[in-house]
This record gives C-alpha cells, sequence and structure tokens, in this order.
C-alpha cells in the first residue's frame, strides 16, 4: 500500500525534471542556432576575408563546445534529481495542489516512518492512501508549462533548416573550410578565362580574365580602379604589379612578354587579390644522349655494337636497330618517322625505346612529345646500308719492300680483317734472279694458318723458305693475299704490295756493316765539332761575365740559355747515338760478324757510352739553370766552372769513343778479312771438285769470275785495313806490310785470271792447279793475319800493363809526397811565412798529377781498362789539390789540410782500383767457363732444332703418312724430347750453380711450348701449324742466346766493379800502411792467388821500383 503512494510520487518526480530539462535545453538550443544563424549570416553579407573566417570558426566552435557543456551539466544536474529526491518534500509540494489533502501525506508517511506498526497510525495513511488513489500527482505538469520555449526553438529551427537548402550555407562552408582555397570567396572573383601554367621558352604569356562581383553577383564592366597583375620570377626578391589596360566591356586582357624563368603571379582589385598562380617555363624536348643499338644479321657473324650520338649510321643489310632516346625533359609521347611509317616508342619517363628493321637506305625522324605537351623539333638523319667491302690486308713485318735475309727465315706479321669474315689467307712467291738457272715466271701459292671465326686478326707467321735453296745473290718475289667468305657474290681478295727476298753474300753483308759503322764514326765526328763550337760560345760568354755587376743582365741570360740549350739538343743526339751503336751491334750479332773478343769490346763500347749522360751532367745543367734564374753573376760563374769541367769531361768521353770505335774497326776487319778467306776457300774447294764435270763448263766460269771479283774486294779491304791502321803508330803497320809484300794480293788476282784462262781453253787440269795454289796463298795469308791481329792485341795488352804500372807507382809517389805536404801544412800553422813555399810545393805536386793523368789519358783512347770510376777519383784529386792551393794563398792552413786528406784518400784508392783491375785482367774473368756453358748448350740445342724443323716440314704435306715416315716421325718426337729435358736439365743445373739469372726469364713458356709440339708429334700432326710452332721455338731459342750474351757482359762489369770497390783486404795489393811500403811477402800472396807467370814477371819489376 505504501509502495502504491511512493511510486505515484516518483513518476511525479521523473516528469517534472524531464520537462525542467526540455526547457532549459529548448532555450540553450534556441540560443545557440541563433547565435550560428547570426554569425553565417554576418559572412554571407560582409564575405570576411579569411583571417577573420578563421576567427568566426573557432567562434562557432567555442559555442558549439559551451553549448553541449550546458546541455550536459543541466543533464546531470536533472538526472540527479531523478535519483536523489526527497519523498517527504515532495508529498508536501503534491498536496499543495489538492485543498483537501495539504500537507497530510507528508505528514502521514513522516509518521508511518517513525512508528511503522502503530495501529491508528496505519489507519490513517490507509485512508489517505485511499483517497490518493483518485488522483494521478503526473498529470500536475502540462505541456503549456514549456510550450512558449518549444515554439521558440521550433521556429529558429525551421529557419535553420530553410536556409540550410539555400545559398545561406555557403557562408558556413566559408567558415568551416577557411584555410581552404576554394572556399575562400571575397568580394570579387576572378574569373580567369586563358591561363597556361606551362609556357614554351620564348614566347609571350596571355592572360583572359573577367571580374565576377559577389555582392551583385555580375560581372564588372566599370572598374573604379586599376586591375592589377602581379608577378615574381623566382629569381627576384619582390613581386612587380603590371596594370590591366585592355578591357573590352567585361573580359581583361594582358602579355607578360618573353619571360625566361618561372614566375608566380596574381591579380588584384580594389584590395581584393586572386589565389597565386604558378607558372613554369619549360623547354622543347632536346634529344641529350642516343644510344642505338644495332644486331647485323647472323650470316654476317658480326657482335651487336653501338652507335652513340650518332644519327647517321650505316649498317649491314637486315640489321634490327633499337632505339634508346634519352631526353633532355620527361615525355609521354614518342614515335621514328620515316616516309612510309610512324612506328611507335615506348615512353618511360625521359626516356623512348624503339625499334626498326633496315633493309635499304632510310631517311627517318625522331618525334618526342613532353609531358607538358611540348614537341620537339625532329631532326631528320639517314641510315646507309653497308655493301659487302673487300678484305683488307696491312703488312706490319715484312718492314721493308726489299729485304736481305741469309737465314732462310723471314718472320712475317699482318693485320688482316673483313667486314663479315675471312676464308683464306696466302703467301705467293716465286725467285725472280737466280744465280744458276732462269727466274720463274709463274707464282707459287703457300697457305698460312688463319682463324676463321675472326673477322679480324693479326698472324705472325715464319715463312722458311729453305726448300727453295737459295744462294747467295738469288732473289725471291712475293706477296700476300686475303680472301674473305662472300660465297654468293664470289670470294674477293686483296693483294699485297710485291716484296723481294735477296740472299746477300758475304760482301754485301760487310759492306753495309761497314757503311752503319762509318756513318756512325762521322755522327761521333760531327758532335766533337759541335762541341767545339759551343766550348767556344761558352769562353766568348765567360770572357763577358767578367765584369764588376752583382747580377746578370738579361741579354748575357738569354746568350748562356742559348748557349745550354744548345748543349742539352747535343745530348740528345748523343742518346740517339747510343741507341744507333745498339742496333749496329744487333745487326753484327745476327750477321755472324763479330767475333767473341770483338763482341766483348762492343759490350764495353757501349757500357761506355753510357757515360755520355751520367747523373752528374744532369745535376750540373739543373744547377746551372737555377743560377741563371736567380740572376746572381758570381753565382753564375762558379757554376760555369763546374759546368766547363764536366763539359771536358764528356768532350773526352766522346773523343775516347771516337778512337776505341777506330780500334775496334780494325780488329773486325780482321774478322772480316778472315771470313772473306774462308768464304773464297770453301768456294774454291768445291769449284775444284767439280771440275772434271765438262758439262758444267759455263756454270764454273760463271764461278769462277765471281772468284775473281771476290778476290779484289778482299784486296780492297785489305787496302782499307792498312789505311785504317795507318792513323795509330802503335800498332804493326810494317809488320802488316811485310806480310803483304809476302803474300802479295795481286799474285791471287793473277791466280784467278790464270785459271779463268786456263778453263776457256778446255784445260781444267791446268786451272785446278792455278786454283790450288790460289788456295794455297789464301791459307798462308789467313794464318799470317791471324799472327798479326794476336801479335798485336798481345801487344797492346803488354803496353797497357806497362802504363797502368808506371801509373800506380806514379800514384804512390805523388800520395807519399802529399803526405809529406800535409805533415809540412800542420806543422806551419802558426808559420805564416811558409804558406807560399807549401803552394808551390802542392802546385809541383798537382803538376805531377797531371803528367800522370796525360798518360792515364793516352792509355783510355786505346784500352777500356782506365774505366770512369778511375777517370772520377783522378778528377777529384785534382779538384782537391787545386783548393789546397787556393787555401794555402789564403794562409787557411785548416781547410787545405782538409782537401789535402781528400787528395790522399782519392789517390790510394786510384792506386786500390787500378791494382785491381790489373789483377783480373792478369787472372781472367772466373764464371766465364759457366756462361760459355750455357751459350754451347744452347747453341747446341739451336742446331739440333734446325734439323728437326727441316726434317718436319718434309712431313708436313697434310696427307697420311707412310711406314717409313711414320718411322722418321717417331725420331723427330724423339729428338724433341730430348730438347725439352736438356732445357729442363740446364734450368736445373743453372739454379744449383747460381746462374739462374743468366738465363730468360720465358724459358717455361718455351718448354710448354716444346711439349705441345711433342704434344701434336705423337698425334701424327703434321701440318703448317705444326711447322710455325717450331720455327717459333726455334726463334725464342735465338733470342734466348742473345739474351745470355748480354746478361753475362753485365753481370761480369758488375762483378769487375765489386772486386773493385770493395774487395777485401786479403785481396787487395797493400802499397804502405803507415807510410811503409809493402814487404816480399805480398808477391807470395800473388803467386797463391793465382797470377799466369807472365804477368807475375811484371808485377815482381813493379815491386822492385816501388822498393827502391
Amino acid at each position: 500500500m505504501i509502495s502504491q503512494l511512493t511510486n505515484k510520487i516518483i513518476k511525479y518526480n521523473n516528469k517534472k525534471n524531464l520537462f525542467a530539462f526540455l526547457k532549459v535545453n529548448f532555450i540553450l538550443t534556441t540560443i545557440f542556432l541563433a547565435l550560428f544563424l547570426l554569425i553565417i549570416t554576418f559572412e554571407n553579407i560582409f564575405f570576411f576575408h579569411k583571417n577573420i573566417r578563421e576567427y568566426l570558426y573557432y567562434s562557432l566552435i567555442s559555442i558549439v563546445f559551451i553549448y553541449l557543456l550546458l546541455i550536459l551539466i543541466f543533464a546531470v544536474k536533472y538526472l540527479i534529481r531523478v535519483f536523489k529526491f526527497d519523498l517527504h518534500q515532495l508529498a508536501y509540494e503534491i498536496g499543495f495542489f489538492y485543498d483537501d489533502i495539504k500537507d497530510r501525506i507528508g505528514n502521514a508517511l513522516q509518521l508511518y516512518q517513525k512508528n511503522p506498526e502503530n495501529s491508528l497510525i496505519n489507519e490513517n495513511l490507509k485512508l489517505i492512501i485511499n483517497k490518493f488513489e483518485k488522483i494521478e500527482p503526473a498529470n500536475l505538469i502540462k505541456f503549456y508549462q514549456i510550450q512558449k520555449e518549444f515554439y521558440v526553438f521550433i521556429s529558429v529551427f525551421f529557419i535553420a533548416f530553410i536556409l540550410s537548402f539555400t545559398s545561406f550555407q555557403d557562408g558556413f562552408k566559408r567558415i568551416i573550410h577557411y584555410s581552404d582555397k576554394s572556399y575562400n570567396i571575397e568580394k570579387y572573383k576572378f574569373v580567369i578565362l586563358k591561363s597556361d601554367k606551362i609556357l614554351k621558352y620564348g614566347e609571350n604569356y596571355q592572360v583572359i580574365l573577367k571580374v565576377y562581383d559577389n555582392l551583385s553577383h555580375k560581372y564588372l564592366t566599370t572598374f573604379f580602379k586599376p586591375v592589377k597583375f602581379v608577378v615574381k620570377k623566382i629569381n627576384q626578391p619582390d613581386f612587380v604589379d603590371y596594370q590591366i589596360r585592355n578591357i573590352k566591356n567585361d573580359t581583361l586582357f594582358f602579355n607578360l612578354k618573353n619571360p625566361d624563368i618561372d614566375f608566380t603571379f596574381f591579380f588584384e582589385y580594389n584590395n581584393v587579390k586572386s589565389d597565386k598562380y604558378d607558372v613554369k617555363i619549360v623547354n622543347e624536348p632536346l634529344i641529350t644522349k642516343s644510344v642505338i643499338n644495332i644486331k647485323p644479321p647472323a650470316y654476317t657473324k658480326i657482335s651487336e655494337y653501338k652507335e652513340i650520338d650518332n644519327g647517321n649510321i650505316t649498317v649491314p643489310k637486315g640489321s634490327k636497330l633499337t632505339f634508346d632516346i634519352l631526353a633532355s625533359e620527361q615525355i609521354n609521347n614518342a614515335f621514328i618517322k620515316t616516309p612510309a611509317k610512324l612506328f611507335d616508342m615506348s615512353v618511360q619517363g625521359n626516356k623512348a625505346i624503339g625499334n626498326l628493321n633496315i633493309y635499304s637506305d632510310l631517311i627517318y625522324s625522331i618525334n618526342l612529345t613532353s609531358t607538358y605537351n611540348i614537341p620537339n623539333k625532329p631532326v631528320e638523319y639517314k641510315i646507309k646500308v653497308l655493301q659487302d667491302e673487300p678484305p683488307t690486308l696491312n703488312v706490319i713485318l715484312p718492314k721493308y719492300t726489299h729485304n736481305k735475309i741469309s737465314n732462310n727465315r723471314l718472320e712475317c706479321l699482318l693485320d688482316v680483317s673483313d667486314d663479315y669474315g675471312l676464308s683464306k689467307l696466302t703467301i705467293n712467291y716465286k725467285v725472280t734472279v737466280s744465280k744458276y738457272t732462269s727466274g720463274q715466271s709463274n707464282f707459287s701459292s703457300i697457305e698460312i694458318p688463319i682463324n676463321n671465326d675472326l673477322n679480324s686478326q693479326t698472324i705472325n707467321y715464319i715463312w722458311n723458305f729453305s726448300k727453295l735453296a737459295l744462294v747467295p745473290g738469288e732473289e725471291v718475289t712475293f706477296y700476300f693475299e686475303v680472301f674473305d667468305n662472300d660465297a654468293i657474290s664470289g670470294f674477293k681478295s686483296t693483294k699485297s704490295s710485291l716484296y723481294t727476298i735477296k740472299v746477300p753474300d758475304i760482301d754485301e753483308i760487310f759492306t753495309e756493316n761497314q757503311q752503319d759503322l762509318n756513318q756512325f764514326q762521322r755522327k761521333i765526328e760531327n758532335t766533337i765539332k759541335e762541341f767545339n763550337e759551343i766550348k767556344e760560345e761558352l769562353n766568348k760568354i765567360k770572357k763577358e761575365l767578367k765584369q764588376d755587376k752583382p747580377e746578370l743582365t738579361w741579354q748575357e741570360k738569354e746568350k748562356l740559355q742559348k748557349t745550354i740549350e744548345k748543349y742539352e739538343k747535343l745530348q740528345q743526339k748523343v742518346q740517339e747515338l747510343k741507341k744507333e751503336f745498339s742496333d749496329i751491334k744487333n745487326n753484327s750479332l745476327e750477321n755472324n760478324l763479330l767475333s767473341k773478343e770483338t763482341l766483348e769490346k762492343y759490350l764495353e763500347l757501349q757500357e761506355l757510352m753510357k757515360e755520355f749522360t751520367s747523373e752528374e751532367y744532369r745535376k750540373v745543367l739543373e744547377r746551372m739553370q737555377k743560377s741563371l734564374e736567380n740572376l746572381n753573376r758570381q753565382q753564375v760563374q762558379n757554376e760555369l766552372k763546374n759546368f766547363e769541367f764536366n763539359e771536358e769531361m764528356f768532350k773526352k768521353s766522346i773523343e775516347r769513343t771516337l778512337n776505341l770505335l777506330k780500334r775496334i774497326q780494325i780488329e773486325q776487319k780482321f774478322d772480316e778479312i778472315n771470313k772473306r778467306i774462308e768464304n773464297l776457300k770453301e768456294q774454291l774447294n768445291n769449284l775444284n771438285n767439280n771440275l772434271e764435270n765438262a758439262a758444267n763448263k759455263d756454270e764454273i766460269l760463271k764461278q769462277q769470275k765471281e772468284l775473281q771479283q771476290q778476290i779484289k774486294e778482299l784486296n780492297k779491304q785489305l787496302d782499307n785495313l792498312k789505311n785504317k791502321m795507318k792513323e795509330f803508330n802503335d800498332l804493326p803497320n810494317k809488320e802488316l806490310g811485310e806480310l803483304l809484300d809476302k803474300n802479295n794480293p795481286d799474285d791471287n788476282e793473277n791466280l784467278i785470271s790464270q785459271a779463268i784462262s786456263s778453263m776457256q781453253t778446255g784445260n781444267s787440269q791446268q786451272a785446278k792447279n792455278s786454283q790450288s795454289n790460289l788456295n794455297n796463298n789464301l791459307s798462308n795469308l789467313q794464318k799470317g793475319l791471324s799472327s798479326l791481329k794476336q801479335q798485336m792485341m798481345q801487344k797492346n795488352q803488354q803496353e797497357t800493363v806497362n802504363k797502368m804500372l808506371k801509373i800506380i807507382n806514379n800514384l804512390i809517389d805523388i800520395s807519399k809526397d802529399q803526405e809529406k805536404l800535409r805533415n809540412k801544412t800542420n806543422n806551419s800553422r802558426n808559420d805564416y811565412t811558409q804558406f807560399s813555399n807549401l803552394a808551390i810545393e802542392q802546385y809541383n805536386i798537382q803538376e805531377n798529377l797531371n803528367r800522370t793523368y796525360n798518360i792515364m789519358n793516352e792509355l783510355a783512347q786505346k784500352s777500356f781498362m782506365i774505366t770512369p770510376e778511375v777517370a772520377n777519383l783522378l778528377g777529384n784529386a785534382l779538384r782537391e789539390m787545386q783548393n789546397s792551393i787556393n787555401y794555402l794563398s789564403n794562409v787557411n792552413a785548416y781547410n787545405s789540410t782538409l782537401s789535402q786528406n781528400q787528395v790522399i784518400k782519392n789517390l790510394n784508392e786510384l792506386a786500390k782500383l787500378m791494382s785491381n783491375t790489373l789483377k783480373n785482367m792478369a787472372q781472367g774473368q772466373s764464371g766465364g767457363a759457366g756462361s760459355m756453358s750455357l751459350m754451347q748448350q744452347f747453341q747446341q740445342m739451336i742446331q739440333q732444332q734446325m734439323q728437326i724443323n727441316q726434317l718436319t716440314q718434309q712431313l708436313a704435306s697434310g696427307q697420311q703418312l707412310s711406314q717409313e715416315q711414320l718411322q722418321l716421325a717417331r725420331r723427330l718426337q724423339q729428338q724433341q724430347e730430348i730438347i725439352r729435358k736438356s732445357l729442363e736439365q740446364m734450368q736445373q743445373e743453372a739454379k744449383s750453380t747460381g746462374q739462374s739469372k743468366k738465363l730468360p726469364s720465358n724459358l717455361d713458356k718455351l718448354a710448354n711450348e716444346i711439349q705441345e709440339v711433342i704434344n701434336d708429334m705423337r698425334s701424327n700432326k703434321f701440318d703448317d701449324k705444326l711447322v710455325q710452332k717450331q720455327e717459333r721455338i726455334l726463334s725464342r731459342m735465338l733470342d734466348a742466346t742473345k739474351s745470355i750474351n748480354d746478361r753475362d757482359y753485365e753481370e761480369k762489369r758488375e762483378k769487375e766493379l765489386s772486386q773493385q770497390k770493395y774487395k777485401g783486404s786479403q785481396n787487395k795489393l797493400k802499397f804502405y800502411e803507415n807510410n811503409q811500403p809493402t814487404n816480399n811477402n805480398s808477391i807470395d800472396n800473388l803467386i797463391r792467388e793465382g797470377y799466369n807467370e807472365e804477368y807475375l814477371k811484371l808485377i815482381q819489376n813493379y815491386f822492385k821500383l816501388i822498393n827502391k
């Protein structure tokens, strides 16, 4: 019963609070909508600036926030009242509306709560409740209580709802999107009819626009203020405005002339600005790189290749071209245009790729359109179809059209090529000049192996023409011919020019060698002449420099500079002379013109010529150049003295070279005459053996006449020898004259004439007797010349030893005198009156050394025993003596003593150096046997390889070998194996004896090539390729002998220098210790060291001299 009463009171409370909340809500929402509409109305009227719209936007946000916050507060407030209320207070409030109830409900509820068990209270409460059942308190809350607020809210909401479907909403959107340019509507709107975002470089920029009034909703036709075009280039800091004057009705026109860089612009009218617009200045797309990948048809065997940045190309017919284009701009369209068709290209970024197949000459262009829709200006190119051309042939070796070869081998080096391929290469030859038969009329052909897979190749071929059996004086004419692989149109060929090979006779070989030497000698003489001219110029300049002025004048510097330049050019000529002499030496070796002794002297002379351009000369020139730059007269004069000294040494080196060369030529002339006589004797023996054959009479007569010419040439060379020897008084000119008187050359000419006459009359026996007598005469002459040469060399050696002993003796005496003077100088430091006498004494010692120098210089003109080291030490001693004289003249005892110590040191070293040189002469060079052994082994292998090569050529027919030929092939294989093993054994022996450095570094490769030949022999591959391999092996062996010879000489020189400089005291001649001469026990040491008897006697006499 009490619960029914409570429920009615609660329903009343809920309805009451709901209506209160609705009332507040209607009021707040009405206020919010009113403010919202007011703000939007203002925006629609005034079109506020975006900054104000931003403020309005945040104002709306704030209003919404406050509105929602208040709604939330009131909602919470009334919600609390729903759940938390005073039941008694509500009972009194409800009773207030009913007169018959009043406060009875409230009082009854209070009494009931205090004493719910009281029956009287319960009865009273029951009566009240029964009466309360007839009423509904919730009905006391009526709609009219909030209808005013509701109607106001509905009215405002309806207005807002209606306006949301009109342009009124634009104001709301502009506020909400205040930062969005698309909603930024000013009072005026600039309507652009024409305005490009992209402009091609070099064109004018045109804009067309109208101005729209957003208030009147009309385009303006009358402007009270100027409409401005405001622009700023990207390289300018500020905007620049232009007034738009071209107005037609409601349309405005403006041209910006030739903008050259990107810019930004906007329009302005009556303080209203349009949006900013960016305009990009773009270039037309240019082709910055063009790569055409050319894929020729397969039959040409040409690999794919590329043409870069070259549109005009020539390609084989049927080629597929792939164009890879790189443009200066991004592109969106590209195609290749030909007269007949357009070929689309695939595009990606600034690249375009397209293809063309070429079958005929074609004109084309590449058309591009950039992403800005800017086209390029296409250029027309031409594609030419390449025709099949003949092959090309370039002959590198032989270098010369006319060749003289005496070893039956010609190295050929050819560059051959063809556009599509090669099929064959041949060497075509015929004997054009024959000594005993008529020349051949037709060419024979030898096919040279080539690689048919290569279109261009270098062919190294050694032509062995020993099968032709050429004799001296005969000539072969030949040419090369190469064929392409054009099987359709026919093989096209290219021929080289004609070449000749002549087998020179001994006379030609010696004549050419003599011409080379004579020319070389003339060049040396010219060099000496130029040197003397330079020296005269220097002397004039030296006189002109003797002035008191501290600095050089410009004219003086120029004169001296030009003279030094002449000297440098002279040095360059000397360098060329060194190379020329090396070529002469190599040619002499190839033609076997040098004996072992002469070859050693050639090498000695070649070593001596290195001193022409020593490091000392270079330093002197550098110091001279620096002194000229400083323009210091005194410094230049000092350096000029050093320069003159080195210049004089340079001159003496050249003069010495010339004199030694003349002496070497005399020895070589002895060798030449010996070879000529040996050759004549061999021909005479062959001729005598053929005299009985009457059928060969004409041929014998021809050979006799040739012999007659050779004997005349021999006599001519004998006269040449006499003339060369007459230049030197120390040579056995008298003995040579006596020999030639005893073996009169004219007798030999008479004998050969008699033999010819006898042969012409048919008296072969008489001819044979004359030829035999001639042979005997030649033998006697040969023996006499050999003996004379031996005597000449022994005499030269004897004289060299005597002079060297005399020089050593003089050096010891001078050294003793210098040491005495040094002691006097030390003792006279405080006695100034003695210094002039000491200077005179030093001058006398210097004169003695100069006389010794003259003896040494005289010896140097005829012997290689005076080395550059000897000359340097002597020069240093003379310089220090001059310094000592200067110091003594200036009363400077201390510095004079230092110079004298240096003099003594140089003289002692010089004496020891020359004594070691003398000892080496006596003992001979150790280690030579080992080197000769290597040379002998190589020469033996070369002879064996030549025999194998000749026999291999007989088997290289390309046909199947017979049983007999197979047996020969097995023997050749065994012999080739023996050579390979000999080569390996020689390498091992050289390593074990420490001589491996003498061997060429490529012997392992040579051994591998020999093994390759052996493998071919095992497989019976006897063909031209095998012959070529063997020829290359032989060529490498010949090169190896030259290498061993040169290395042996270098080692010999190094050993001599090492012995001279660093030999231990137990192996040196002890001249004196503590100023005491050596005792005779040193002679016993020399005997134990191995001096031969002849030299020992000389050295014993020397010790007797120095002990007196």
